[in-house]
């Protein structure tokens, strides 16, 4: 799927601010970030200079993105709930904001659940490290 260079700051953003939302950054969500950073292309000490000073920085603003199509939507929120459970213990602030992410997408509860529950299916066992990101192109 192609994602356009804005979807790709969105993406990559809202990454940011889904780790956020606990006040700490564990290196498994950095490792995640880091790897959505280089598949998009982005300079190494850009991504980690971002991760670093994320928690600190107030002109990051925690608004839910808005991506250019539902398609795109749907590829972040499963990143978003592979990275909330990449140290084993999903937060709930972290899936409520995945929610609203959703609605603002012009996705319902619905589909939502379906996303969720696509994930919960496929167990523990599954490799949170295999992102939707990493597979996406850009134009």
């Amino acid at each position: 799927m192609e994602i356009t260079l804005k979807d790709r700051a969105l993406y990559f953003k809202g990454l940011l601010l889904l780790v956020c939302r606990d006040g700490v950054i564990l290196d498994s969500e950095k490792e995640m970030l880091m790897a959505v950073g280089r598949s998009f292309d982005y300079e190494r000490e850009f991504v980690e200079t971002t991760i670093r000073d994320a928690l600190v920085n107030p002109y990051l603003r925690d608004d839910p993105p808005v991506f250019s199509n539902a398609a795109v939507a749907e590829s972040f929120i499963r990143d978003g709930l592979r990275l909330s459970r990449a140290d084993g213990i999903p937060d709930e602030s972290e899936t409520v904001w995945l929610k609203s992410v959703a609605e603002r997408n012009g996705l319902d509860r619905e589909r939502f659940s379906e996303i969720l529950n696509g994930l919960t299916e496929s167990g523990p066992d599954e490799n949170p490290y295999s992102l939707d990101a990493l597979n996406l192109t850009w134009a």
